[in-house]
């Protein structure tokens, strides 16, 4: 069943099938509506120059750019991917903010064995005080702390213990126990002959 609406550019009644609000009758008054939009003196975002746009072009959006140029080149301010870290793009490529920070702080580039460890644990504070610098296998047990008693491992392991029966007493497989005794230097394992 079509509803009768009035145009709110030239005032005159139409009809149209279904419920939706219609503005318009037509593109030709549309357009008209948006040419009588009153213009905006804006400022670029990245350079700064003053700039004029239709105030429903800009209706809405935080920044404004002068030219498709100076959007490019502005540092945005990225996106949170799944993980919390805020992710920027620099020179046309996607980093890390908190990686890309810390380089512009040790003023050279990371290795990708490098990570950058927040302090507090708050993944969007990325202020170098709250940045520090950590091998790969001391961020990993940062992050992941054993959860059985190294040290009650070792002295089973000096009294003659094999991986299977410290593992049952910790609670965890024996596969774990000689994992983390190797990283740790506890046990060296044989090397098979050829």
């Amino acid at each position: 069943m079509p509803t009768t609406h009035i145009c709110e550019s030239c005032k005159r009644s139409f009809s149209r099938k279904g419920t939706q609000h219609y503005r318009f009758c037509g593109h030709a008054c549309y357009s008209k509506s948006i040419t009588k939009s009153p213009m905006k003196t804006l400022h670029c975002r990245n350079c700064g120059a003053t700039i004029s746009r239709r105030e429903h072009a800009v209706q809405g959006r935080a920044n404004v750019y002068c030219s498709p140029a100076c959007f490019r080149s502005y540092p945005s301010s990225g996106y949170v991917n799944k993980k919390g870290y805020r992710i920027i793009t620099v020179d046309g490529k996607q980093v890390s903010e908190h990686r890309h920070i810390f380089e512009q702080h040790l003023k050279r580039k990371l290795r990708r064995n490098e990570h950058v460890h927040h302090l507090n644990g708050d993944t969007l504070n990325n202020e170098p005080s709250n940045l520090g610098l950590m091998s790969h296998s001391e961020h990993s047990i940062k992050h992941h702390p054993l959860t059985w008693n190294l040290e009650v491992a070792k002295e089973m392991f000096s009294q003659g213990h094999n991986f299977c029966a410290i593992g049952g007493a910790m609670g965890v497989s024996y596969q774990a126990i000689r994992l983390v005794f190797i990283r740790r230097g506890v046990y060296t394992p044989a090397r098979r002959r050829p």
